[in-house]
């Protein structure tokens, strides 16, 4: 269960763009991906703008692990099977109040904008995002080009996820290891969340 913690068995990661030849080839092999992309940006609402972690994802994200949503800010949340529908956002509470926003209002991100659609109020691989400290804005990935703010040279974190039984997943990820570019880099719940590395190692003994 602690790949819960990185929504991934193993995962790719870089600052340039994952080749979608890689992607196409774990799924031939029996595996299952996701794709996610980080970066931060203003939202704007109306003459109000709040700095944010946006996040847009694939379908099949989280591969481990559930995200939680809710219907309003702070209130009860449930388990999510989806991800925002092209021109849809989620955002965390904390979003909507400093904006004074509520669900079916819409936000400029970019170039583009977007309906709210839901609270988002967890993913299971937040903790290991460095810059958890800027409020979340989840978005589908198909809506970041008309965005306009993911340019050569922009500061974003591009994850390619992977998810398969242990025996699959440990061969898979050995062979993806050989030969890989210094600017990608591999990552299993171990490094991903280091904090846990010396209980699973007592696990493993």
């Amino acid at each position: 269960r602690a790949s819960e913690l990185l929504a991934a068995d193993f995962l790719v990661t870089s600052r340039d763009d994952i080749p979608p030849e890689w992607e196409a080839q774990a799924r031939q092999a029996g595996l299952r991906t996701a794709r996610t992309l980080t970066f931060r940006s203003v939202v704007v609402a109306d003459e109000n703008m709040r700095l944010t972690q946006v996040k847009a994802v694939t379908e099949g994200y989280p591969l481990r692990g559930q995200l939680r949503e809710s219907d309003s800010p702070f209130g009860a949340d449930r388990p999510s099977t989806s991800i925002p529908e092209p021109g849809n956002v989620w955002l965390e509470g904390r979003v909507l109040a400093a904006l004074g926003l509520a669900i079916g209002e819409t936000i400029e991100i970019g170039a583009s904008t977007l309906r709210i659609d839901r609270v988002l109020t967890y993913e299971p691989d937040r903790g290991g995002d460095l810059f958890s400290v800027a409020p979340r804005v989840l978005m589908n990935l198909a809506d970041v080009p008309a965005t306009q703010l993911v340019q050569p040279g922009s500061r974003v974190r591009h994850r390619l996820l992977f998810a398969a039984p242990r025996e699959m997943g440990d061969d898979y990820r050995a062979s993806l290891a050989e030969g890989l570019p210094v600017n990608y880099q591999i990552h299993t719940v171990r490094e991903g969340r280091p904090q846990l590395r010396g209980a699973l190692d007592r696990a493993r003994q």
